[in-house]
Parts: C-alpha cells; sequence; structure tokens
C-alpha cells in the first residue's frame, strides 16, 4: 500500500504476519489503490497505525507475538512516524528505533537529528544509525535497508550500504574432512563402573 511501511525487530515470523491479519490486509490494499487510481481520498495513515496497534494488543495477540514495529507513512496531514510495541503500546516521534540494537542507533539519532533534513540527509542518517546499531549488537545484522516514503511515491533501497561483508563464502558450502583439525592433546579420565547408592534413611523431621 503506497504511503505506509512498516519494519519489524523481534521474531519476523510475528512481524510479517501481522498484515495479513485483522484489518490490514492485501484487500485493503486493493480497496485503496483502486481508490487511488480513481482520484479518491485513501483512509489516513493514523487509523492504519490504529488497526495495527488493535491487532497486536486487543484482538489477539495480548504480548504474546515478538514484533516490535517502525510504522512509518504520509497522509493528507503530513508524514507520521510511531512504534508499536509486543504488548500494543504506541509512541509518536519524530525518530524511532526499535529492537536489541535500538539503543545504539537512538544515540545517533539524538545527536544528529535536526528539522529540516533533505532526503539524502534522511538516508544517511538513517543508516549512521542502523550501522550503529550493528557494530554494537550482534543481533542487529550485516545489512543497511532503507525505505523512503513521500506522497505518492515510496521507494525501497534494498542492501543500500553492506558495512559488514562476509570476507568469504562457498557456493558449494563447507566440508571438513577427519583429521583437518589437529589435536594438541589428548587427556582420558576413567569412570567409576559401579557405583552403590543408600537405599532408605532416616526421615526427615516434621
Amino acid at each position: 500500500m503506497r504511503g505506509v511501511a512498516f519494519a519489524g525487530a523481534g521474531t519476523m515470523t510475528g512481524s510479517m504476519d501481522l498484515p495479513a491479519k485483522g484489518g490490514f490486509s492485501f484487500d485493503l490494499c486493493r480497496r485503496n489503490n483502486m481508490l487511488e487510481k480513481d482520484g479518491l481520498k485513501l483512509p489516513g495513515f493514523r487509523k492504519t497505525g490504529t488497526t495495527i496497534v488493535g491487532l497486536v494488543f486487543q484482538i489477539w495477540y495480548q504480548g504474546h507475538v515478538s514484533a516490535a514495529l517502525v510504522l512509518g507513512g504520509v497522509d493528507c496531514t503530513g508524514p507520521h512516524l510511531h512504534t508499536v510495541y509486543p504488548h500494543g503500546s504506541t509512541d509518536t516521534l519524530p525518530f524511532a528505533t526499535m529492537g536489541s540494537g535500538s539503543l545504539a542507533a537512538m544515540s545517533v539519532f539524538e545527536s544528529k537529528y535536526k528539522e529540516g533534513l533533505t532526503v539524502r540527509g534522511g538516508i544517511q542518517l538513517v543508516s549512521d544509525a542502523i550501522c550503529a546499531g550493528i557494530f554494537n549488537d550482534l543481533g542487529s545484522g550485516s545489512n543497511v535497508d532503507v525505505c523512503v516514503i513521500m506522497k505518492g511515491k515510496t521507494e525501497y533501497l534494498r542492501n543500500h550500504q553492506l558495512p559488514n561483508p562476509r570476507t568469504y563464502a562457498s557456493s558449494k558450502g563447507y566440508s571438513f574432512t577427519k583429521g583437518q583439525t589437529e589435536v594438541l592433546y589428548t587427556k582420558i579420565t576413567p569412570l567409576k563402573q559401579k557405583v552403590e547408592v543408600a537405599v532408605g534413611g532416616e526421615a526427615m523431621e516434621e
């Protein structure tokens, strides 16, 4: 759907399952595309955010899905950015981070964000924030993807940056033969063959 996108942290199967349920479905995407094609007004972005919050908390999950979302979009009132937590609470902020690398990313936003950024400046700021998460958290992946949402246009920059590429990857996989790793020394500790276990014993005091 044009004008709305979300990024998910946490268990990605939970995040990927959200758009297919509740009031945020492919049927609604098709309806909105038809409205847009005919030049009619689309539903407000804020209603989409409210739908996802209700889906996470009120309808089924109540915190049982580990989907931490950053939801962004543009409607007739301007740009909006929300965070949706796994238990259903939400924030509306000028910049937002979620996931295990969020603290490092947030430090970049807090130190470098300013009003009136250009598209190029915004892409660079977001890239720097994601890279901070990558290099300060082992669970934050190794590539930078950026989604630019403008009125009537959404652009995905897949692998915009690859700051931490693998130094070598075999297309055939890896197969190690026996004896390839050198054994430095061997120590064998014998175990007792027979162990007697006492049965019974004194009862515990009441």
